[in-house]
């Protein structure tokens, strides 16, 4: 879970990033502030995914079911569908299982997260330990930092100060003036606490090259805009042109994300031109073109809705230990396994190809569905553990046994077996035409029948019986196959319509799943 949840992470920031360099095009034709929409992507790349992961893990959980669980749940206040029965596949991954594939992947998420940001303090170190040695100075008017060979930039959060090279002093007076004006420009907008707070996602999420190239968007976009304030203040753009060139053949060192004047030479040749770009002073058609992609874009990462981020407990309390008793997996017949599954205080049982059902604990042993008419009663061997359950609904109980992973591999190989010969089960088409003759005729043939399938026939016969009778006589029956579930397929033809059937038999012949599609 945790690996589909990073998928889905890369995904967000993919699209965000999209977003942000429409956006990004449109404000700068425009001269607007294009750094906000690279913050905001970095945060919301992190963020969204996790609140939309939280949403998704309390809101809606018990959807709408498929109409193959009505008659197992023998909710007779729910409407009639045309099927019947559950809809059976191999067993479903249970939460140990996910929380023992996740744990490497969350290792290399911890670790990565305590490299970047032991790095990150390392190189802050670093920086306050050569800050040490420099001298403090006058440059323009502002109160500068000077150092041996480092900058220009501005350095610290709360209260940022100017750095520049030693180099710098004997420079002209109009290039020390360029190079305050534009680390001044840093410091009224607070870029250098900007660049700082960009850091926090990435040391969230290190392993995402995406966040990287956000932040390196970003801190273009802090230049760009840097430079554009500077020369909104009458600064010749020639001049200021040359001494970005002058800094970018004499680059000094720099540590961390920090503000600063001195760029690569492709970076400053792009700054140069941006400077030079006309201002358009309304929106064209393709500004609102981008807008609106933008805005798609955005819209499809807002849809993107991971899995629940669950992580388990360091310590469980003695409830969740106490439930982690029944966790486990019950053979309900020789084709199919229910599993009961545990969330923090909760259990739910899952028949494969249906929804969790959330359980509400009763008297010792036993649990009731919060939303059917159903009853689970564990039962222990002497020893106090559990051998098995009871499972009550529809006025039959059935007795699944515990299982362990080698009959459910057992059962899913038969299943797979199944599907690879694609050969009908011995006596499944002429239990298929008992059954619905039987339904049609009144007097379904109950024995046939589990005691579950049964139960939930009794209870929606008369529905059953109404659509069947509408079709009219059997004429032929044709097998089109096995699913991958392991039933057999029909293609049944009546004398007023036709329908699509599944069946699924045990290894005595008896009917433990029936699925009925109406129509051609």
């Amino acid at each position: 879970m945790i690996l589909i949840w990073a998928l889905d992470l890369l995904v967000v920031s993919g699209l965000l990033g999209i977003a942000a360099l429409l956006l990004e095009r449109i404000l700068r034709s425009h001269h607007g502030a294009t750094r906000f929409p690279w913050l905001v992507a970095m945060f919301a790349s992190f963020f969204l995914p996790l609140l939309a992961s939280g949403i998704g893990a309390h809101s809606a959980t018990r959807q709408a079911e498929a109409p193959a669980a009505v008659a197992l749940k023998g909710s007779v206040d729910r409407p009639y569908r045309g099927t019947f029965w559950i809809d059976l596949r191999a067993t479903s991954t249970s939460t140990d299982d996910y929380q023992r594939r996740d744990r490497p992947f969350l290792w290399l998420w911890v670790a990565s997260t305590v490299l970047t940001s032991a790095f990150a303090m390392v190189s802050i170190w670093q920086l306050r330990r050569q800050r040490r040695g420099w001298r403090q100075g006058t440059m323009s008017g502002a109160a500068v930092l000077i150092a041996p060979d480092m900058g220009p930039a501005v350095l610290g959060v709360f209260r940022p100060e100017i750095v520049v090279p030693e180099w710098l002093v004997s420079a002209p007076l109009d290039t020390q003036h360029h190079v305050i004006a534009h680390e001044f420009a840093h410091v009224h907008a607070r870029d250098s606490a900007l660049l700082a707070l960009s850091m926090l996602p990435i040391l969230l999420a290190p392993w995402n090259p995406l966040l990287w190239w956000h932040a390196r968007r970003l801190r273009m976009a802090i230049e760009v805009d840097c430079d554009r304030r500077v020369l909104s203040h009458g600064i010749d753009m020639k001049r200021y042109a040359e001494v970005l060139m002058q800094f970018g053949l004499r680059r000094g060192n720099l540590l961390g994300a920090i503000a600063s004047m001195s760029e690569a030479p492709s970076t400053l040749e792009r700054r140069i031109t941006l400077m030079a770009q006309p201002i358009v002073a309304r929106w064209t058609v393709s500004s609102i073109a981008l807008a609106v992609l933008a805005i798609g874009t955005i819209a499809a990462a807002t849809s993107v809705v991971p899995p629940p981020l669950r992580l388990a407990a360091a310590t469980p309390n003695s409830k969740a230990v106490e439930l982690d008793r029944y966790v486990g997996r019950y053979e309900f017949a020789s084709v199919t396994v229910v599993e009961i599954q545990r969330d923090q205080d909760e259990l739910s049982a899952v028949f494969p190809g249906a929804p969790a059902d959330l359980l509400s604990a009763g008297a010792a042993d036993g649990f009731r569905y919060k939303d059917a008419d159903v009853t689970i009663h564990f039962e222990r061997d002497p020893n106090g553990r559990i051998t098995g359950l009871n499972f009550e609904q529809n006025g039959a109980v059935t007795y699944a046994p515990r299982v362990d992973s080698a009959r459910v591999q057992a059962i899913q190989g038969e299943i797979a077996e199944r599907y690879r010969q694609q050969v009908a089960a011995p006596g499944s088409e002429q239990a298929l035409r008992r059954l619905i003759e039987g339904i049609q005729s009144g007097s379904p043939h109950y024995s046939e029948m589990s005691s579950q399938l049964a139960g939930g026939t009794r209870t929606m016969l008369k529905s059953f019986q109404s659509t069947e009778q509408t079709a009219g006589p059997i004429q032929s029956i044709e097998f089109k196959g096995v699913s991958s579930r392991g039933w057999d397929q029909y293609h049944v033809t009546h004398a007023h319509g036709a329908a699509n059937w599944q069946i699924a038999l045990d290894d005595k012949g008896i009917i433990v799943g029936a699925l009925l599609h109406e129509g051609s």
